[in-house]
């Protein structure tokens, strides 16, 4: 545990990190019908006038506008960090997805000016 992401923004802006390689669409297994997933990551900030928060978002098999990320569903952590704090759990749990997505992304969010760490990372189906 040697790493994590940091992101600094010198002045108001949104700095994000994604993950978006995963499900069928990327060749892994299919995500399962009816299941809820959970993202947690532990996020630090300093200085940050603004918010850090994590969040998922996914586009299911057969919908429309698949190439326009904005309309896809999102599901946000209901914590975030600000300020300056110490490292803090942020946790999203979606409700169950019917049908199931065929690709999902991960989002690390940071907005505001200032800088914010995220480790642990970790994405699972949540019972």
């Amino acid at each position: 545990d040697d790493a994590s992401l940091r992101i600094t923004t010198k002045r108001a802006g949104n700095g994000l990190w994604m993950a978006t390689t995963l499900g069928a669409a990327f060749g892994d297994p299919p995500f399962a019908d009816g299941k809820r997933y959970q993202l947690e990551a532990m996020v630090r900030t300093e200085s940050l006038r603004g918010t850090a928060r994590v969040g998922v978002r996914l586009h299911r098999e057969g919908s429309p506008a698949l190439g326009q990320t904005q309309s896809y569903e999102h599901f946000w952590s209901e914590g975030s960090s600000s300020g300056t704090s110490s490292w803090t759990a942020l946790r999203v749990i979606t409700p169950p997805i019917s049908p199931p997505p065929d690709r999902v992304h991960l989002l690390l969010h940071h907005e505001g000016h200032g800088t914010s760490w995220f480790d642990n990372v970790l994405f699972e189906e949540h019972d």
